[in-house]
């Protein structure tokens, strides 16, 4: 084998050193871009397009298949009648609802032991889409005595004092986290009320959600004076499935109105009025919870295509 001249090997050599180097400078422009464990995300993050999601419309059919808690508990605890858990393995691990039967969703149609039988659908609450297009399909195949769907989901389970065990009852039924905002939001699961909350984040509310800045009630900052504009709101029931969804400035405002809440319910005896909390929802951590969430997802926006960065601590 013929030994390559030196000039060769200088050539060589200088070619390994420039990719080095340009990868280097690139590896540090994707650090730069990168959120930290040590820092608060970049301007280039923050600069990321988040889409703002659009609502669902949904047809006659997929509303036909909706029933409140009421109604949903007459049809599945009758005879013939049957509760089913259609959430997905990991959601039914950390939330199980005791004593309702688990099927996949998309397993549905291969199970024939609950066909002649009248199904109440649980979802999560902000899956309504997808149970609405089933329920309309499961309908259409002539196989069940009915289908429906439970608005709310497992929310609505909880809120009816029914049985659940598992790592999430340590979230309060009456509250939905950051994601489940954001999912509900384009559902339409939520009519929008602020509380303590300046007005350029309620009009990033209105320019990240599908809701016009006019839908988005503003309670005020005093949490005893909320309370009461939000009793008065709640007894006037909303186009299903839309519940009232309050976000409050700080999770110590949330508690101090949550407070409240709760002692005026338990003093009401009117049986409207004790539905109208049920139609009351609250934003877990308030809206720190929601612009941490809102964040995380532009860092996966802006390193979309590329390897993410490292989780803090490994």
């Amino acid at each position: 084998m013929r030994r390559l001249p030196l000039c060769c090997w200088l050539l060589i050599s200088a070619g390994v050193l420039l990719a080095c180097a340009n990868a280097g400078r690139s590896e540090a422009a994707r650090s730069d871009e990168a959120p930290g464990c040590d820092r608060p995300l970049g301007a280039a993050v923050r600069a990321v397009p988040f889409v703002r999601r659009q609502a669902v419309v949904y047809t006659e059919e997929e509303q036909a298949c909706w029933l409140p808690w009421d109604l949903a508990r007459a049809a599945a605890e009758a005879p013939g009648g049957q509760w089913v858990d259609v959430r997905d393995a990991g959601q039914r691990q950390r939330l199980a609802l005791e004593g309702v039967m688990a099927v996949d969703l998309a397993d549905l149609p291969d199970k024939p032991f609950l066909k002649e039988q009248s199904l109440a659908l649980v979802g999560t609450g902000v899956d309504l889409p997808e149970l609405s297009r089933q329920c309309v399909l499961l309908r259409q195949s002539g196989q069940y005595r009915s289908v429906h769907v439970l608005l709310g989901g497992a929310h609505a389970w909880r809120q009816a004092g029914r049985a659940v065990s598992g790592s999430q009852t340590s979230l309060p039924a009456d509250q939905v986290d950051a994601q489940e905002m954001w999912q509900g939001a384009g559902n339409g699961a939520w009519r929008l009320a602020v509380l303590d909350m300046p007005p350029a984040q309620v009009r990033e509310l209105a320019d990240r959600l599908p809701a016009a800045a006019q839908d988005v009630a503003d309670l005020g900052a005093d949490a005893a004076h909320a309370v009461r504009q939000l009793h008065a709101l709640a007894r006037q029931p909303l186009p299903a499935p839309r519940q009232w969804l309050v976000i409050a400035g700080s999770p110590e405002r949330l508690a101090q109105a949550r407070q409240f809440w709760q002692e005026q319910q338990n003093g009401q005896k009117n049986a409207q009025n004790r539905s109208a909390a049920s139609a009351v929802m609250w934003l877990a951590g308030g809206w720190p919870a929601y612009a941490e969430y809102v964040q995380r997802q532009a860092a996966v926006a802006a390193h979309a295509g590329q390897p993410l960065p490292p989780l803090c601590g490994i």
